[in-house]
């Protein structure tokens, strides 16, 4: 192994990285709102993530309940 360079698995480029979930989307935008209340920031974060997943649908759909609508 001497004079062999590895390569260093942790280091990756713009490109090679993984893109971010859609939760951690949905975390950082709703990082910076401020809300009154903690409840409505975990309101808002599951409705982004119903609508994220029902893209192109309507909101009863995508909500799959009128509850959540």
């Amino acid at each position: 192994m001497l004079g062999m360079q590895t390569k260093n698995a942790t280091s990756k480029t713009a490109l090679e990285a993984e893109p971010p979930t859609i939760d951690t989307w949905i975390d950082q935008e709703v990082g910076g709102c401020n809300f009154g209340d903690v409840r409505l920031a975990k309101r808002f974060g599951k409705l982004l993530g119903m609508m994220s997943h029902g893209i192109g649908q309507r909101v009863p759909y995508a909500c799959q309940d009128w509850a959540n609508t």
